[in-house]
């Protein structure tokens, strides 16, 4: 039950970063974003790569923290089943 709760909880993570990449490239292309690169100027050229750059950051940085997040819970389990086992040797 926990290991479908976790693979829900995935999805649902993969689908509102897909919700939201979709809402940042619609905002960027059809509001106007794209005139920072086609405008020649280059501090709106730096601006909008300043963007870019953050928002992929900031994503790869989410990324990293979720897998450290499930990381350090099986290690927590783990730890918890090396306790219970020697607990019980004794």
């Amino acid at each position: 039950m926990k290991k479908l709760a976790s693979k829900l909880k995935y999805i649902l993570v993969w689908a509102l970063c897909i919700l939201a990449w979709f809402v940042i490239i619609f905002l960027y292309f059809f509001c106007g974003g794209w005139e920072l690169f086609e405008s020649g100027d280059p501090i709106k050229i730096e601006l909008g790569i300043s963007v870019v750059l953050g928002t992929l950051f900031f994503v790869i940085i989410d990324i990293i923290y979720e897998l450290e997040k499930q990381r350090d819970e099986k290690i927590k389990k783990l730890e918890k089943r090396i306790q219970e086992l020697e607990n019980k040797g004794e």
